[in-house]
């Protein structure tokens, strides 16, 4: 009923900065000095993801195609039509029996 996912992850960052003084001067009357300031030269982030989990369902393979008056299942050459799960072609064994009912009435 419930789809739960939860993902629980840590960022950080390396800054590199280098001061520069000899931008943004200030100047009053004839006096000019500078204030310098920080420029950022190189920047790298990184998030490390330490726990995901996902609880939503895999899809069910389609075993045989639907709205057919013949059964044919999709085993053999025919495995990558399950859509879904195992889909190749590797020799499987199936056993079709009558399980309930009428023989001969399905």
């Amino acid at each position: 009923i419930f789809n739960i996912k939860i993902k629980m992850c840590a960022g950080a960052t390396l800054k590199i900065e280098l001061f520069n003084p000899f931008v943004n001067w200030k100047c009053k009357l004839f006096f000019c000095w500078p204030r310098g300031r920080w420029d950022t030269k190189w920047s790298y982030t990184k998030d490390v993801c330490f726990l995901e989990i996902d609880t939503t369902p895999e899809p069910l393979p389609i075993l045989a195609p639907p709205d057919q008056s013949t059964l044919r299942l999709n085993v053999g050459p025919s495995a990558g039509e399950r859509k879904f799960q195992n889909t190749k072609d590797f020799g499987e064994y199936m056993t079709v029996r009558h399980v309930d009912g009428t023989s001969g009435s399905e």
